[in-house]
């Protein structure tokens, strides 16, 4: 499709349909339209800065929730002498004098 008095050329090859593509090819030449009458005011340039400030909201988000875990790792792994008491049931007086080897089993008395 050709916009005449501007000169904009919108071609749509979505599906075999010559009918949908030049309905596709339609509501493109229509936002290309709005955008060059409207620029930042228009709606594309709109849902493009809500999509925007969106995605960075999430990111922000998601930095919160990881400084937040590693936050807790450190004061677990910083705590009471066990690493974490709830999960490995180990706790201070079971680890003293006992050494830990990887791949060794100690004796049992």
């Amino acid at each position: 499709l050709k916009h005449l008095p501007t000169g904009i050329v919108v071609k749509c090859q979505e599906t075999r349909s010559r009918e949908q593509n030049r309905k596709f090819a339609r509501q493109i030449l229509g936002e290309k339209l709005d955008e060059m009458e409207k620029g930042g005011e228009s709606r594309t340039a709109i849902k493009a800065e809500r999509a925007r400030s969106k995605k960075s909201s999430a990111n922000k988000k998601t930095r919160r929730k990881y400084k937040k875990l590693a936050e807790g790792k450190e004061t677990a792994v910083d705590g009471a002498g066990s690493v974490d008491a709830t999960a490995n049931k180990t706790t201070q007086s079971e680890t003293i004098g006992k050494p830990v080897i990887p791949g060794v089993e100690a004796p049992q008395p």
